[in-house]
C-alpha cells in the first residue's frame, strides 16, 4: 500500500495539488459529490450482485461507521476507539453506545468470574 501511494504521489503530484494527495482531472481538489458518485461506480465491482442494491455500504461515511462500531464491539475500550476516531468519549457512546448493549451477559460473567461469585467457581 505505501509503494502504491508513494508511485501515485510521484505520477500525480503537482505544484497545484495545494498539497493534497488526489486530486481531480485538473488537479483540483476532488468534491463531496465525486466520492459518492465513484462510490455508486464502484460498488458493482466491490460487492455481489444482490447486495449492490442494499443498504450495505451505501455511502462512504459508512465504511467510518462500521469501522468505529467494529472496534468499540472488539475492545470494548471507548476511550481507545474514541481518540482513534477523533471523537470525545461522549460523543462516541452518545452515537455508538448501542454497539454494547449486547455486551451484558458478558460483561456481567466478568465481573462475577472477577469476584469469584461465578456459578462455576
Amino acid at each position: 500500500m505505501v509503494a502504491m501511494l508513494k508511485a501515485h504521489i510521484r505520477e500525480f503530484s503537482s505544484k497545484n495539488s495545494g498539497g493534497r494527495v488526489f486530486g481531480n482531472e485538473r488537479g483540483g481538489q476532488i468534491v463531496a459529490s465525486t466520492y459518492s458518485r465513484v462510490w455508486r461506480e464502484a460498488r458493482p465491482f466491490a460487492m455481489t450482485p444482490d447486495r449492490v442494491d442494499s443498504l450495505m455500504a451505501a455511502v462512504p461515511y459508512d465504511l467510518r461507521h462500521a469501522g468505529v462500531s467494529l472496534g468499540l464491539r472488539s475492545t470494548r475500550d471507548p476511550a481507545l476507539i474514541a481518540e482513534r476516531a477523533g471523537h470525545s468519549v461522549e460523543i462516541m457512546m452518545s452515537t455508538y453506545s448501542w454497539v454494547l448493549d449486547d455486551q451484558d451477559k458478558a460483561a456481567n460473567k466478568a465481573i462475577e468470574d472477577a469476584l469469584g461469585d461465578s456459578p462455576e467457581g
